[in-house]
């Protein structure tokens, strides 16, 4: 295709033609078509107008001796007006002269001048211009200058040389440090919560726009707010002696609803009419009871006669036993480094691979319920009537691991605090929560029992991996107890 096209474009005649329609008629370049034709008036201004309107435009891509030659009708009934453009050499920028003032180091000022986006031999454009000079703001606004700002730019333009002389001149202002963190909007919560996420912009680290960025995302995340804007409050900032500024770390966050409740109903062939009704609250640890007050649970893979046992899980987090329910009140979550890093949450040593070639997931180790104070026979004797639950045989539990239902090979029938006779094949069903709140003994450290599995499965692609669990005997007030015979 040749660089030259004619276009056709329908326009208003000029002055010259009041009352009558005429044909444009654009035979140009390429690339010179195409940016004129988005602006080329609907009615024609004249033409020393419209030829000034196309040379301001061609100077915007650097263009500045464009020549226009407008034709002549061929007859008295032709309405085409032909114009023809020769938008002339294109203008390069020879030379680039950037001034930074302040306090920053050849290092720095060497990388600027470096990456500067429109080097010398570049075509000169408006828009590349622009786009140089405001990456240079950018870059010192994201660094250690927060008061940065551009003082004066100038493009010094000679048409007949064809070049341009390029002039920016910065100031960066002092450097900033992250002060201490302020909080606003807090109403439920305490400001030790915000604190928790706090993994940059921390307190006389250096000013970032990165780190600023990374702490509003991470608290945005979580469950406790709707909105989140951190900022640096320059209105607060103090100088110190060596000129540097700390400036506080304001947070302002609206909380989400305390609690949520959603309810929801269908049908369907399979299962029939069905209702579900779902209650969501962020603020569970340290306050949501999990358990009777006789329920406590820890997670300790320094047990050795477990079968998960280790001094470092796989993310090199020392092991240690840890507290998740302490007298029935829910404490901490199950979660590695990498977790706790993103929640906030404190959490535990269980990122584990089973495999060289397999990334470190949280999964159990050794969960155990802790013993209490009463002997098997003790437990036995404040029943009336009930079952002894032994060897489990099945086990079911929903998605949400909230509804469940295991059954047992062999069970004993408890009478008036004693053992009867042998009940085969007993069940026995519940919601978790419900049903630990229902704990009503626990047995001392001669009833405990190491049990566990060396084939857990989890992730994708699969890893199998050996969890424990120790548990005394328990007794449990009123379970829903079912199938069995004597």
């Amino acid at each position: 295709m040749s660089l030259r096209q004619s276009l056709t474009l329908l326009l208003l005649a000029s002055l010259a033609a009041p009352a009558t329609a005429q044909t444009l008629r654009l035979d140009a370049p390429d690339e010179i078509r195409a940016l004129l034709t988005p602006y080329l008036p609907e009615a024609i201004p004249g033409q020393r107008r419209l030829e000034g309107q196309l040379a301001e435009i061609l100077a915007t891509e650097g263009y500045f001796s464009p020549q226009f030659s407008f034709g002549s009708r061929a007859t008295e009934d032709d309405d085409t007006l032909p114009l023809r453009i020769d938008p002339g050499p294109r203008t390069l920028v020879g030379s680039v002269t950037l001034a930074v003032d302040g306090e920053i180091s050849p290092k720095q000022r060497t990388a600027l001048e470096a990456d500067w986006r429109l080097p010398v031999g570049a075509p000169f454009r408006q828009t590349d211009w622009n786009a140089a000079k405001q990456d240079i703001l950018a870059r010192l606004l994201a660094h250690d200058y927060a008061d940065a700002r551009l003082l004066d730019s100038r493009a010094e333009i000679d048409p007949e040389a064809r070049r341009a002389e390029l002039h920016a001149h910065y100031a960066t202002g002092p450097r900033y440090r992250f002060g201490p963190l302020t909080v606003e909007g807090l109403q439920r919560f305490p400001p030790s919560l915000v604190a928790r996420y706090q993994r940059v912009a921390r307190e006389g680290d250096p000013y970032t726009e990165d780190a600023l960025g990374t702490l509003q995302a991470t608290l945005q995340a979580t469950p406790y707010f709707t909105t989140v804007q951190a900022r640096l409050d320059r209105e607060a900032a103090v100088i110190a002696d060596d000129g540097s500024v700390t400036a506080p770390v304001r947070v302002t966050v609206r909380e989400r609803p305390a609690h949520r409740v959603g309810f929801g109903g269908g049908a369907s062939s399979n299962t029939g009419a069905r209702v579900e009704a779902n209650y969501h609250t962020p603020d569970l640890f340290g306050h949501y009871r999990y358990g009777s007050e006789l329920l406590n649970v820890t997670f300790d893979p320094t047990r050795a006669e477990e079968l998960a046992s280790y001094g470092y899980d796989d993310e090199g987090t020392p092991a240690e036993k840890t507290w998740l329910i302490r007298r029935g009140i829910l404490e901490r979550p199950l979660g590695g480094a990498t977790s706790q890093a993103r929640s906030g949450l404190a959490g535990v040593a269980n990122a584990r691979a089973d495999h060289w070639n397999r990334p470190a997931i949280d999964r159990m180790a050794n969960l155990n319920l802790e013993p209490g104070g009463s002997s098997f026979d003790e437990l036995v004797a404040r029943v009336g009537r009930g079952v002894y639950m032994q060897t489990n045989a099945s086990w079911s539990i929903d998605d949400s691991r909230n509804k469940f239902q295991f059954g047992c090979e062999r069970g004993v029938l408890i009478e008036d605090g004693k053992l009867a006779g042998v009940v085969k094949n007993p069940n026995y069903r519940g919601v978790s929560a419900s049903f630990w709140r229902s704990l009503a003994g626990v047995g001392d450290a001669s009833t405990m029992q190491v049990l566990g599995t060396p084939y857990c499965g989890k992730g994708e692609p699969a890893q199998v991996i050996r969890v424990g669990h120790a548990s005394p005997a328990c007794k449990f007030a009123d379970i829903d107890v079912f199938g069995g015979a004597a």
